[in-house]
């Protein structure tokens, strides 16, 4: 047994060399050219981690403008400059007419016996005859001039749509695709495919087209491996011949109509592609793969290549007007451009070309070296938090960059030019949000203000109900003596713990806690002095939240709760609602009674006569004092722990509230005559902004610095790494709360080196009850006591470290001992 363990062993050691042996012996007496060094099995596969054609550009820069790859067993030639692609194109072009197919349509192809235009693997006859028909039929010079009216008609179609949604926003990219597919169906078979009004909405043709180009363009493991070939191991021919049916269905219908047609006689005078099918004998299984094949690329190519030249025009304004001029002077005020017209427009067609040279140069930001399967999870998993890991890396590839973590592809940005970018300018698309997996079963696809995954008029509906009944300044000024209140009930407590150690952030956190419950339902939701069961469950939920989801990375996972994350949030939602279920079922019963109409109305009120059903109002509940509380007692404690550690500032604040406030309750009304303080909580936020990263997800493909941002992409704005930036701050890492004495710089998102609250439309929507509530619990605390580190600890001394889950929190808790002033007036 242990001679063939050892034999096992052996053959372990030798085949790696044996392979590299036999690889270099390969490469040394072969003529391929020359290329990066494959490795087994995979091949080269690691070289194009980037989008294909970028990799490729910048592989040549190193390995020469004609390089050879390995791709699983595939030998890939790459050419990059003019005279290789010469060689391949023209002088070679007899032998290198061939072309892959993904084996995910080849298997398709043979399965009906099918002649294929554009995706033929080699020039035999009967392509030869096919391209004729094509060329004669639909593309030649006579073709195309007979068919610019129906051109023509089809753009104006075009053009009154846009017309009518004037001052909306339209997805330029979907418009075109419509009218692109009409025009290209309208020469195959004379019939609109889809209508333009459309737009926006997934119909089922439209539908199956987009999935017939993503499979298209899917890694199939078979074009590689041959060792899988019709195994089908992804299910992306299953997939395939799924959709090719469903469109042949569409096919099917128009097709039988025109046979029909013929048979009765009825001839159409103006001849179509369809007709020419027909009388040449093709069958209708080969009819319906040229109309399918026709219209994918044809109708993508043209809608994508108009696309590109309008976000081209519309990032150059010097160009748009160039060309504005040139239509102007060649067409006249108001008038319709027509096929005729085009000669004349010598800068137009030059934007074209411009247009058509760069459009397949798109390039994600640079970014870490992902590793196979994992990506780039490891450069967040080292021992810093993700925060600071990002701000590190973000050193070396750039204020913008990107990483995949998992099958995700994430965006971050680390710099004030980059997080106006993000958030202001293209805040439209980048106004969506990545909701963990485990909060989605908490939800139940629930309405979510925080949480929400996209704007929509629902959200929208949401929001504007809590900017106006929870935080409009009418509100929060008629609440300031309920949160007086609350600030007592801490002080009165801390009185009862003097010389003690005490959590502070526990402590804040139940205060925090029940001033947003009191504006939600008017109770408290925690017992200051001893209820630790709902705060526990309350941080439970937390947890649960922020704990890394496989699921969120790695699709496959999705429904198999590996993590037990689903079941463990299932069973806190099943504790925690009944809290909420009393208090609204007793809410209903009061109104019911008719007892609930002489009181003050709150949130709840406005829930429920809004027709909120239960399961929302319990998960808006939960929403809320999760995100109110949770930043509020983080918040204090890091301004507290900052004050500590910086006795100068703890005297200079301690000096302004013996001089303004009378007697030793802080009053709301007093914090507009406290500078020092608004300044302390501001540099505090400035270092420790209770949320470290801004998480987005982008709506639709879009340009940032030149680069391009995917649709459904993950993007964040590291506002930690902002708040740090030595270029916008001096001495960043110190806490200097008078740099902010007499500064215009505001919470409000305008100026993006200083967003603690976000900004745009994602923007914390909690910011007026915030900045009124911690700085009145921070000038309570230093005003009414004295504060002290246990065990005789130095102020300098004080851990600082950072933690990062659904908020920026202490790593390790702030525990202090309060020590009673002296005052002149104790109440």
């Amino acid at each position: 047994m242990e001679q063939m363990n050892l034999f096992f062993l052996n053959l372990l050691l030798v085949l790696p060399v044996f392979y590299f042996v036999l690889e270099y012996t390969r490469r040394k007496f072969s003529n391929y050219p020359p290329g990066p060094y494959p490795l087994p099995i995979l091949g080269n596969f690691l070289n194009l981690h980037k989008p294909g054609h970028i990799s490729l550009a910048n592989l040549a820069k190193v390995h020469g403008p004609l390089m050879s790859l390995r791709l699983g067993a595939k030998l890939l030639i790459v050419g990059s400059n003019q005279a290789a692609a010469t060689e391949i194109l023209k002088v070679n072009d007899r032998v290198m007419c061939g072309r892959r197919i993904p084996q995910t349509f080849e298997a398709v192809g043979k399965t009906f016996d099918l002649v294929s235009i554009l995706a033929a693997n080699k020039c035999n006859e009967s392509w030869k005859m096919m391209r004729t028909i094509f060329k004669t039929e639909l593309v030649s010079a006579e073709a195309t001039e007979n068919k610019s009216v129906l051109r023509e008609e089809k753009v104006k179609v075009l053009i009154d749509f846009l017309s009518n949604n004037k001052g909306n926003v339209v997805n330029i990219g979907e418009v075109v695709f419509s009218t692109s597919a009409n025009f290209v169906s309208n020469l195959l078979f004379s019939k609109d495919f889809i209508s333009i009004q459309d737009e926006g909405k997934v119909g089922a043709a439209k539908e199956h087209i987009r999935e017939m180009e993503r499979l298209a363009s899917c890694f199939n493991l078979e074009d590689y491996y041959p060792i899988f070939k019709g195994l089908d191991v992804q299910g992306l021919g299953k997939k395939a011949l799924k959709c090719i049916e469903s469109l042949n269905a569409c096919w099917d219908v128009i097709i039988d109509e025109r046979e029909t047609s013929i048979k009765n006689g009825v001839i159409s005078k103006d001849k179509d592609f369809l007709d020419a099918l027909l009388a040449n004998g093709l069958n209708k299984d080969q009819i319906n793969w040229i109309f399918g094949e026709v219209l994918i690329t044809g109708v993508d190519t043209s809608s994508g290549a108009v696309e590109w030249a309008m976000a081209e025009l519309i990032k150059n304004p010097e160009a748009m007007l160039k060309l504005r001029e040139e239509l102007t002077k060649e067409l006249g005020e108001g008038t319709t451009v027509k096929d005729s017209d085009l000669p004349r427009l010598p800068f137009l067609n030059a934007c074209v070309k411009e247009t058509l040279r760069k459009l397949k140069f798109c390039s994600y930001p640079p970014g870490p070296y992902p590793l196979p399967i994992i990506g780039n999870i490891l450069h967040l998993s080292s021992n810093d938090t993700a925060h600071v890991a990002l701000a590190n890396l973000a050193k070396i590839h750039g204020p913008i960059m990107s990483l995949k973590l998992g099958e995700r592809l994430l965006i971050v940005g680390s710099s004030h030019e980059v997080a106006t970018e993000i958030l202001k300018i293209h805040d439209r698309v980048m106004c969506g949000r990545p909701v963990p997996k485990t909060l989605e079963v908490l939800g139940e696809n629930l309405l979510t203000l925080v949480g929400a995954k996209s704007c929509t008029e629902n959200w929208k509906i949401l929001r504007g109900i809590f900017k106006t009944e929870l935080v409009a300044s009418e509100v929060i000024n008629s609440n300031a003596t309920m949160r007086e209140e609350k600030v007592k009930e801490l002080i009165d407590l801390l009185m009862e713990k003097v010389g003690k150690v005490v959590h502070i952030h526990d402590l804040v956190y139940t205060t925090a806690a029940n001033i947003v419950s009191r504006l939600l339902f008017s109770q408290d939701f925690i017992n200051i002095e001893d209820e630790r069961k709902k705060i526990n469950l309350v941080k439970e939920v937390e947890k649960l939240a922020s704990t890394p989801n496989v699921a969120d990375y790695f699709p496959i996972f999705s429904g198999l709760d590996v993590q037990g994350l689903r079941r463990n949030t299932l069973k806190c939602r099943e504790n925690l609602y009944p809290l909420w279920d009393a208090v609204v079922d007793g809410r209903k019963e009061s109104i019911k009674s008719g007892g609930d109409s002489c009181k003050n109305k709150d949130f709840l009120d406005v829930l429920l006569a809004n027709g909120f059903s239960r399961n929302q109002i319990n998960w808006i509940l939960t929403e809320m004092t999760i995100t109110g509380a949770n930043t509020t007692s983080a918040a204090v404690e890091w301004m507290m722990a900052e004050l500590i550690k910086n006795p100068e500032a703890m005297n200079k604040l301690g000096e302004e509230l013996a001089k303004e406030i009378s007697g030793n309750i802080v009053r709301d009304s007093d914090l507009p005559r406290l500078p020092y303080l608004n300044a302390c909580l501001k540099e505090s936020l400035r270092l420790h902004p209770t949320v470290g990263l801004v998480l987005r997800t982008a709506t639709e493909t879009c340009e940032v610095m030149n680069y391009t941002i995917p649709k459904d992409s993950e993007v964040w704005v590291n506002q930690w790494a902002l708040g740090r930036d030595p270029t916008k701050w001096e001495d960043p890492l110190v806490f200097n709360p008078s740099r902010f004495l007499g500064s215009n710089l505001s919470y409000m998102g305008n100026n993006f080196e200083y967003i603690p609250f976000g900004s745009g439309k994602r923007m914390c929507p909690g910011l007026p009850l915030a900045t009124r509530t911690v700085p009145l619990i921070v000038a309570s605390l230093v005003h009414s006591f004295e504060w002290y580190l246990p065990d005789d600890t130095s102020p300098h001394e004080l851990d600082m470290e950072e933690k990062l889950g659904l908020i920026l929190q202490k790593s390790n808790p702030l525990l202090l001992i309060p020590k009673l002033k002296a005052l002149e007036i104790r109440i």
